[in-house]
């Protein structure tokens, strides 16, 4: 008990310092509470609770119209802006960046706001799912949960700080350029990782589960090691295993409502992080290819290291979304292969008849993470990604050599 409680209270800090950085960024309308048991202030099992404040949307709207009217300030800055191999191509494409940026964070505020009670339900519910678990002696593995943020926020930040060191020393520039280039990037990124951070919270809880029923396989065996001989071998259930097993399929049922509300809420902004990310890496690849495709142009190497960590800004959190997406989906299909498996075995009449049910809900239960419908969010997805960029980008140097050509042979002409 005490190290459940430690566990709680591990939880709750580190629950409160993502959210604070969420809110900073306005990825968070929501605040969390802790319910202290009694007067002695002794911590309870059950002491997570996310609600909305008003507060958080005032900050969310005053910070939307604050990141649409430095447009009148970033776009004319983007357009004067000095750097090295810049064309009329890449300050085109800057321009549209820095626009379809500010547009991204303003709307996706907007969003946060509108969403406020849906963003509450969806934190409350993953809570419930864990205690859930607890109450069935069954929790996760929080440890490794905690250990597996920490790398991945570690390395996000470190990617972001490199990226504003080299972006600072390849072109020097003024801190309202930034709010039009790096800003989104960031903003983006972050949305990112809490979708992730959210994912993995839903994969911890499916993960355990698929493993409640593998052991409620394993304990029919009555500590008979079963081999190839006795594959075949009938198990027998108690009573109180046919009951965790009804209480484990409701909590799948419950979770799968869970994971369909996170698709849904998170559906809309990230459409438009994802186009985001295609522009962005659009333009960074072609700048970065640019230079190797005239001898005139300067080779600088903190500018094309610059480049790569622009890159990997944002490859780094869409690759991690798609992975824990595809991972989540495995999840969620293995429970069907761990069901069966336990139902070709079970002689138990009432077992047999409540893992029928569970067959039969996992049957007709079919969860899809997209982007509002138009991509749907799995690995192959972020394959799509980088083939569309390279296919593009064959357009663009298609393009940027035809264009100099003409000049090339009027050259050739007046030389002759």
């Amino acid at each position: 008990m005490a190290r459940s409680l430690q566990s709680s209270r591990n939880m709750y800090r580190v629950t409160l310092l993502l959210l604070f950085v969420f809110k900073f960024i306005g990825l968070a309308t929501v605040t969390v509470s802790s319910n202290q048991g009694n007067s002695k202030g002794k911590w309870r099992e059950n002491a997570l609770h996310f609600t909305g404040t008003k507060i958080e949307i005032v900050y969310n709207m005053l910070l939307s119209c604050l990141i649409l009217a430095t447009n009148y300030v970033t776009v004319p800055a983007l357009y004067s802006a000095d750097y090295t191999n810049k064309t009329s191509i890449t300050t085109l494409m800057e321009i549209f960046q820095g626009v379809i940026g500010s547009l991204l964070i303003f709307l996706t505020l907007l969003y946060y706001c509108m969403n406020q009670s849906a963003l509450v339900r969806i934190g409350n519910y993953l809570i419930e799912a864990k205690d859930s678990l607890r109450r069935l002696q069954k929790p996760i593995d929080e440890k490794r949960v905690f250990r597996l943020f920490f790398v991945v926020y570690l390395l996000n930040f470190s990617l972001i700080v490199c990226l504003w060191v080299t972006d600072e020393a390849a072109f020097h520039n003024a801190p309202i350029v930034w709010l039009a280039n790096i800003l989104p990037t960031i903003f983006v990124s972050m949305l990112y990782i809490q979708y992730f951070s959210v994912l993995t919270c839903i994969d911890a809880v499916f993960s355990k589960i698929n493993s409640t029923i593998q052991d409620i396989h394993k304990s029919g065996y009555d500590g008979v090691r079963p081999n190839i001989l006795q594959h075949t071998r009938r198990i027998c259930i108690s009573p109180l295993t046919v009951q965790l097993l009804v209480q484990v399929r409701n909590l799948h049922e419950h979770l799968c409502d869970v994971s369909g509300k996170v698709s849904q809420f998170y559906a809309p902004p990230i459409l438009m992080a994802t186009f985001f990310t295609f522009v962005t890496l659009l333009y960074n690849t072609y700048y970065l290819v640019e230079p190797f495709l005239s001898t005139s142009e300067y080779l600088d190497p903190v500018i094309m290291i610059n480049t790569v960590f622009w890159l990997l800004a944002l490859l780094y959190p869409f690759n991690l979304l798609t992975n824990k997406i595809t991972s989540v989906t495995n999840e969620i299909e293995r429970t069907g292969g761990v069901v069966h498996t336990l139902l070709n075995c079970t002689i138990d009449r009432g077992m047999k008849t409540e893992l029928e049910r569970f067959s039969l809900q996992l049957l007709h239960r079919k969860i899809r993470f997209t982007a509002n419908g138009y991509l749907e969010l799995d690995n192959a997805s972020f394959q799509s990604m980088l083939s569309t960029v390279t296919m593009y980008m064959v357009v663009l140097i298609q393009f940027e050599i035809g264009s100099s050509n003409p000049e090339d042979l009027q050259c050739n002409c007046t030389k002759q």
